[in-house]
């Protein structure tokens, strides 16, 4: 399931369902684009472990493939492991074995070890400007004006290294 504003997509073993207020509609499409989404209608992202990243968008009644990001066209790594849209629509994709990739202004930057980071990054998200990402390893802080990266996991008391999602809301950061 994913939600944006007052739409809702949803996925069947065969098929594929979008809710728009009060409008139920299976889409035409391959169930193969939800496994590793983010979505904000009427656009749905899809990433994968070893085809970067495909841009999609709703139609009236299916799905169209908008543009493929892949390192022939500027993206780091076809190894995309979390994905995160900003609130000023930045991607910020989280790769496996090469650190973070931020597409702004139609292109992409690539953060890593140098900037703090892990070479393999497992969730994203955001609160108040401030970036969160995990790894492996730990929960990071990252500060994308200056570039810079801080470890917090041992400062805020997680005992668990290996996080695997991020979420947030208003006042709070979810692990």
């Amino acid at each position: 399931i994913s939600i944006s504003g007052d739409s809702v997509i949803f996925r069947s073993e065969s098929k594929i369902y979008i809710q728009k207020g009060e409008d139920l509609r299976q889409i035409n499409g391959s169930v193969e684009y939800f496994k590793n989404t983010i979505y904000k209608y009427p656009y749905l992202w899809s990433f994968s472990l070893g085809n970067g990243i495909t841009k999609y968008r709703f139609g009236a009644n299916n799905i169209e493939q908008m543009l493929s990001f892949n390192e022939s066209n500027g993206l780091h790594s076809n190894y995309i492991s979390a994905l995160f849209l900003d609130v000023e629509n930045n991607l910020w994709c989280g790769t496996y074995g090469k650190g973070l990739d931020l597409h702004s202004s139609q292109k992409f930057v690539m953060y890593n070890a140098k900037d703090g980071l892990p070479k393999s990054i497992k969730s994203i998200t955001n609160n108040k400007n401030r970036f969160y990402i995990s790894s492996e390893d730990n929960v990071y802080t990252f500060d994308n004006n200056h570039g810079d990266a801080s470890v917090i996991t041992d400062s805020i008391g997680i005992t668990s290294k290996n996080i695997r999602s991020l979420a947030s809301d208003d006042k709070n950061i979810i692990i």
